[in-house]
This record gives C-alpha cells, sequence and structure tokens, in this order.
C-alpha cells in the first residue's frame, strides 16, 4: 500500500495538522520549537542542490509588478551562476 500524499500552502495549518495525526510533515526547524509537540526526526539530505524548472507567464501587454521583476532577477541571477559550477 503507498502512503498518501498532498500538498499544503499553510505551514501552520500543516503543523498543527501533523500535531494532530500521524502526519509526517516536512517543515522548516523554527517550527519544531514553534510546536514544542512535534517531534524532530533524524533525517539526512545530499548535499546536492536541488534542481527545479522555473517559468514566468505574463498577460499579453502587461507590465510586471515589481516584485515580480525583483523576483526574475534573481533566478535569472541563480541560473548564472548554477550555469558557471
Amino acid at each position: 500500500m503507498k502512503p498518501a500524499q498532498g500538498g499544503c500552502d499553510d505551514s501552520n495549518t500543516l503543523a498543527q495538522v501533523a500535531l494532530d495525526s500521524d502526519l509526517i510533515a516536512y517543515l522548516p526547524e523554527m517550527f519544531a520549537k514553534a510546536y514544542p509537540g512535534l517531534k524532530r526526526l533524524p533525517l539526512k539530505f545530499s548535499k546536492d542542490p536541488v534542481i527545479a524548472s522555473v517559468h514566468a507567464i505574463s498577460l499579453r501587454g502587461r507590465t510586471p509588478s515589481p516584485a515580480a521583476e525583483l523576483a526574475l532577477a534573481e533566478c535569472k541571477a541563480l541560473a548564472k551562476k548554477l550555469e558557471r559550477k
């Protein structure tokens, strides 16, 4: 039997569900301090970088917001940095 998988865009809700059930949640370490009932599991992760495909989509004729322009610039700079390695 395959375990159930899901997603949640609210980390506090995810932490509360983990507290109230047998859910294993992947959360930032700060949640272990904020929710004392959570148990930290001793997991070891690869030091290899995580690679993700990033795409930007915009409507024709629309000007990106300053936040969107900054996010695009950061993604482009990171991509250039990773290409050099």
